[in-house]
This record gives C-alpha cells, structure tokens and sequence, in this order.
C-alpha cells in the first residue's frame, strides 16, 4: 500500500499510527511517502507544487509505485493506493496517470475537480486554493491540469470512493461528479457516504464500516 498523506503541507513521520498499524497486521505492507509539497524537508520543498498540484506530486505518487515494483518481495500486481483528503485527490490523480503502477485505490473525502471544488468549498478550504494553484481565472490550466475527473476515461482500475454528507471542506458534490463519470464511463467503482461525518470519518462507527469495507475492497482487488 502506498499512503499519501492528506494537507498537502503534512507529513508521514516515523510516529505511531494506527491506520497503518491496523494493516500491517492484516498482513499489508505500507508505503507512507512524503511527496513534494510536505512539511520537514525545508521551504522549498514544501512549496515545489505550487501552481503544479496534481502533476509533479502526483508523479511522486507514481515513482512511489515504480519503486516498490522494482522490489523482489514485493507482487506487482498487488499495489494499491490510499489517501484522504489531498491524499484522496492524488489517489485518483495517480490512477489516471499513463504509467499508473497501481492496482486499485482507495480515495477518502477528495476533491477531483478542481474548478467546481473551488466553488463548492468554504473560506479555508478557497483560502487553500488561492495558495496552491492561484485564482482559476487567472490560472485555469493549473485547475485544469491538476483535475483527475478528466482523466477517468483512461481509468483502468477499480477505485473505491467514500465521502462523508457534511463535509464543507470538499464538498458531497465532488464524490457525486465523480462517480457519476465514472458511471457514465462503464469503471468500476464502489461508492459510500456517511451521513454524520463532516471533513474526516471521526465518529466509531463510521471508521468501524469505513476500515471494514477497504479492507474488503483491497482483498477483493489485491489478493
């Protein structure tokens, strides 16, 4: 599994975490990279996809997946790619690059299209926009080219996808155009909202049915 973390300015450390604890002893190994645009690697490096969002960290994504193909140990055709958030959006980004090395993925409350988005999210949420990629009018290639819903077309594998109904970061309307691409497209997808949850699966039982179901998803796909 390759973990992209959400932000983008995050980081993946070397601290404990229980999602990736949960699938290392589920048997999963786990990949969590910190694609340009992270925080810990200086300023320069945190700000390496401004006005590139969705292009150059998505190659990262990509040569993450190279990488772990390359090793001896590893099953090229059991890789998958998760992420929530920005890592959500960079997990479609990935699957619908040319040299996509992943199987399958999973993307949890992301954003897709980067115009709409722009005008479906809250002030925080625009504020991050403005930051990342600049105005849309002054810079719609960048929106463009950093919007996977244009690439699932050339999807060719399956994507699970889950959203949380109060979300005013990235809105329900997101996860909707995209299912509805991928519908109109004949993909294979599965899709889950949750009713309760906002920018993030907090509450017990939706993590409970969230895990369950990826877990399900990876294994129908992976193994």
């Amino acid at each position: 599994m390759v973990y992209a973390h959400g932000g983008p300015t995050d980081h993946s450390g070397d601290d404990w975490d229980g999602q990736a604890q949960h699938f290392i002893e589920n048997g999963y190994g786990w990949l969590a990279i910190n694609f340009r645009g992270s925080t810990s690697y200086g300023l320069e490096f945190e700000r390496a996809n401004h006005g590139n969002c969705g292009v150059g960290d998505t190659g990262d994504c990509v040569a993450a997946g190279q990488f772990l193909r390359s090793l001896d140990w590893v099953d090229p055709d059991r890789i998958a790619i998760f992420g929530a958030s920005y890592g959500s959006y960079l997990t479609l980004t990935a699957l619908v690059h040319p040299e996509n090395p992943f199987v399958c993925g999973v993307a949890k409350y992301g954003d897709f299209n980067m115009m709409t988005s722009w005008e479906q999210t809250d002030r925080i949420g625009r504020d991050e926009f403005l930051r990342l990629y600049g105005h849309p009018d002054a810079n719609p290639e960048a929106y463009r080219a950093g919007s996977p819903i244009h690439g699932v077309p050339d999807l060719k594998v399956p994507v699970l996808v889950a959203q949380g109904e109060r979300d005013p970061r990235v809105h329900l309307k997101q996860a909707e155009e995209l299912v509805d691409a991928l519908k109109s497209h004949g993909k294979t997808y599965e899709y889950v909202t949750y009713p309760t949850e906002a920018h993030g699966l907090l509450r017990r039982e939706p993590q409970l049915h969230f895990y369950h179901r990826m877990r399900r998803f990876l294994d129908w796909h992976t193994r």
